[in-house]
């Protein structure tokens, strides 16, 4: 169930959801409109309710480049063939000039 709070500051009033999971971390969002944060708080409760992943603000902290630097870096190490398997993930891993150098020839 989603609550949502009336908040009065500096710079005028705001509307904060937050809604409270048995798994994961809470989500909060803050509004300038009431009507806004009620229709927020209804589409994650519905997500919520049919099985769709709802990202927390801490899994968009995170890319994919950090998965596999993680990977490689914790996971490897304890790998049977680690020399082997390490190749794959290095050469999937996204690079920033890689991407630099898409970008210009697009």
């Amino acid at each position: 169930m989603a609550t949502i709070e009336k908040r009065s500051g500096k710079s005028g009033t705001t509307w904060r959801v937050r809604i409270r999971r048995t798994v994961g971390p809470p989500l909060s969002k803050s509004f300038d409109r009431k009507a806004e944060a009620e229709e927020w708080a209804r589409s994650i409760e519905h997500k919520l309710d049919v099985g769709d992943h709802v990202p927390s603000s801490e899994a968009r902290k995170h890319t994919l480049a950090d998965a596999i630097d993680k990977y490689v870096t914790d996971v490897l190490p304890r790998a049977r063939r680690a020399k082997d398997s390490a190749r794959p993930s290095i050469a999937w891993r996204p690079n920033s000039s890689t991407q630099r150098s898409r970008e210009t020839s697009a």
